[in-house]
């Protein structure tokens, strides 16, 4: 949604995709998975709950790798676009995500929503399995 469609990941206009973020949360149910951090707070007010995901920098490189190279059917890609391993992920992986990482446990502790902080692998398999969902290969169902 940030990122326009049928293309190599062209980040969509701001105001555009606070458009589309804004009316996507007017739903009854959705899931919203990103940082986007300028657009928590309208998120936050309509939130049911609040999933942390803190994995280590070496979890997401691995994930992000596999995900270009080994995963092509996703849920959840940018439809029409081709995910490949690009250096600009890759510094934002282990420089932006592992200095916010402080600020969203820190944001994190003041959420008063029913929340979770999965910071492992195996904490989200956990997860998967106390819920009742299963990973099906292109996402995750229930």
């Amino acid at each position: 949604m940030s990122h326009l469609p049928h293309t190599d990941w062209v980040v969509r206009d701001p105001e555009d995709f606070r458009m589309l973020h804004d009316a996507e949360i007017l739903g009854a149910r959705w899931v919203i998975e990103g940082n986007y951090s300028r657009l928590l707070p309208q998120r936050l007010e309509r939130a049911s709950g609040f999933i942390l995901l803190d994995v280590p920098t070496t979890v997401s490189l691995y994930r992000y790798v596999r995900r270009c190279w080994i995963r092509k059917d996703r849920q959840g890609a940018l439809e029409g676009g081709r995910d490949s391993v690009k250096w600009a992920m890759i510094r934002h992986l282990i420089g932006t995500t592992r200095a916010n990482r402080a600020r969203y446990r820190r944001m994190f502790r003041d959420i008063s929503l029913p929340k979770v902080q999965l910071a492992s692998p195996e904490a989200l398999d956990a997860f998967y399995r106390g819920n009742g969902l299963t990973r099906n290969g292109a996402g995750i169902s229930g």
